[in-house]
Formats: structure tokens, C-alpha cells, sequence
């Protein structure tokens, strides 16, 4: 009971957290997330704090970069794929966000499709996602539901077998 409560404590900080850094996305008129910060709310969301490796995983991403440690972390952690490339300025896509939720949240296996985890996000995230909207750019509120609901479904995670 006790690591039901502190889960949602740390799921309702987390969310006020990201609602109040995305204040300042309503004054413009396409808000929208970078790859970059989308990998910085995950990190922090999921309590992903360090990286062992000073090597950068993509060479367009030195250790200048403001979101060099963000796409470490998610490197590492296997939040995204080391063998593709890595735009941290580019605008996060429904596909993206879709992608790296299930990677996340360990929500299928380590050999999953991208077709297969976005069907898996689709079926236990958010059932109104369509499939066309792959490409397409996922609004600041829409990728905070979809964090919120995939870190709800991970903090409350069942085993089939004991893990301490």
C-alpha cells in the first residue's frame, strides 16, 4: 500500500513538474516538443538519472550538446535504438513517443517491431491513437497524457514472478 502511494506521489510531482515547465508552450502558435526535451521528460518521469558512458552514442550529439545527457541516458537504458540516428531538434512525432514509451516501460520484448510496440502503445495507452497519425507531430498535452498513463501502467506493473 505504502509503494502505491509513493507512486502516485511521484506520478502527480512529476506531472505538475512537466504541465508547469510547459507553461510557455501556449504563447506560441505550433507548440511542440523537441526530440531533445521529449528524452529529458521520460528521463526524469521514469527516474533515469545517470549514464556510464562519456562516448557519445551518436555523433551529432557531442557532450556540449544541452541534451547530451538526456539522449545518453536514453541510449543506455534502451528508451531508443543506438543504431539509428537521433535529431534532438527535430519536432517529436506520435511515432516517437509511441516508440520510446513502450521501450520504457519494458512494455514488450527487446526484439518488438516499431509496428509492434506502437500497436501495443495503441492498445494499452490511448485506443482513440490512430495509426495514420504516425508521422504527424504529437501536441505538448497529448505526449504529457500519454507519459503520465505509460508511467502509471509501469509503476503499477504485475510479475509473474517475485522481484526484490
Amino acid at each position: 500500500m505504502f509503494k502505491r502511494f509513493i507512486s502516485i506521489l511521484l506520478i502527480i510531482a512529476t506531472l505538475l513538474t512537466t504541465v508547469m515547465s510547459l507553461g510557455g508552450c501556449s504563447t506560441q502558435n505550433n507548440a511542440s516538443l523537441s526530440i531533445g526535451q521529449w528524452l529529458m521528460m521520460v528521463d526524469e518521469a521514469f527516474g533515469m538519472q545517470s549514464y556510464t558512458s562519456d562516448e557519445p552514442y551518436f555523433s551529432n550529439i557531442k557532450s556540449d550538446n544541452p541534451y547530451f545527457a538526456a539522449v545518453q541516458i536514453a541510449a543506455e537504458w534502451d528508451v531508443i535504438d543506438k543504431e539509428k540516428s537521433v535529431d534532438v531538434n527535430e519536432k517529436l512525432t506520435w511515432k516517437e513517443a509511441l516508440i520510446t514509451l513502450t521501450n520504457v516501460g519494458n512494455f514488450t520484448d527487446t526484439d518488438a517491431t516499431d509496428d509492434e510496440k506502437i500497436s501495443y502503445a495503441i492498445n494499452n495507452f490511448d485506443k482513440s491513437i490512430r495509426s495514420y497519425w504516425m508521422n504527424r507531430v504529437i501536441s505538448p498535452e497529448k505526449a504529457v497524457s500519454l507519459l503520465s498513463i505509460a508511467q502509471k501502467k509501469w509503476a503499477n506493473k504485475e510479475y509473474d514472478h517475485i522481484i526484490e
